[in-house]
């Protein structure tokens, strides 16, 4: 075990992709040690327990050190959701950091659809595109995800629309009380973002985390 211890155009489709460079990539940082065989250990702990964990070496005050990192979010934000957790989870140094350019993980775009308002209601069934109804101030909009980025849709009642096959399989998960959407890949669990999995489709998962509705999916360089 790892031992250290209101307008509505305002609030639906906030992209974050969109206002976010892929530079601007963040990942939590662990613990730094000087024994690459321990650092090693402790990155196999967190994969156990479903975190994307690795090793990289770094120099300071001319000593060599080996940093036990987890994940690449674009955007501080997920990092720190999932920092948070790990505080609870496993030490309270846990804290979200920018990212090496060459970290061995992909990073996770995540990209807010809207925020919370007092009523939305998911309105798609099984095998549809995720799509919402958003109400603020008597004002209603539909919001949707075609596994490419969201949608705001016209017309009173949006016709529905089948979801792309194949898809990324992710199930809802909780860790300390915090809820995460896992990605399931290869008979095992990863922490994917942090938030309560509401839908999916395609290799997104659509989260409802802190005040809003967002998508995690991989991120993809040019995108």
């Amino acid at each position: 075990m790892i031992r250290y211890a209101v307008a509505l155009t305002l609030v639906v489709l906030t992209s974050l992709a969109g206002a976010q460079p892929h530079d601007d990539v963040w990942a939590v940082q662990i613990v730094a040690l000087r024994d690459f065989g321990e650092a090693q250990h402790e990155a196999r702990e967190l994969g156990e327990m479903g975190f994307e964990a690795y090793t990289e070496f770094a120099m300071h005050e001319g000593n060599q050190w080996v940093r036990v990192r987890v994940g690449c979010w674009v955007g501080r934000d997920a990092a720190e959701g999932i920092a948070e957790i790990l505080r609870a989870l496993v030490t309270i140094e846990a804290a979200a950091v920018p990212a090496t350019p060459d970290a061995p993980v992909g990073c996770i775009d995540v990209d807010i659809g809207f925020l919370k308002p007092a009523h939305f209601l998911p309105i798609h069934l099984s095998g549809e595109l995720p799509t919402f109804r958003v109400e603020i101030s008597n004002h209603v909009a539909h919001v949707r995800h075609d596994g490419e980025g969201w949608r705001v849709l016209q017309g009173e009642e949006p016709a529905p629309a089948p979801a792309p096959e194949g898809s990324a399989s992710f199930r809802a998960g909780e860790l300390r009380g915090y809820a995460v959407a896992l990605l399931l890949e290869e008979g095992r669990s990863r922490v994917f973002c942090p938030g309560r999995l509401v839908a999916q489709v395609g290799g997104v998962a659509l989260v409802e985390w802190a005040n809003a509705i967002v998508a995690c999916k991989e991120a993809i360089d040019g995108d």
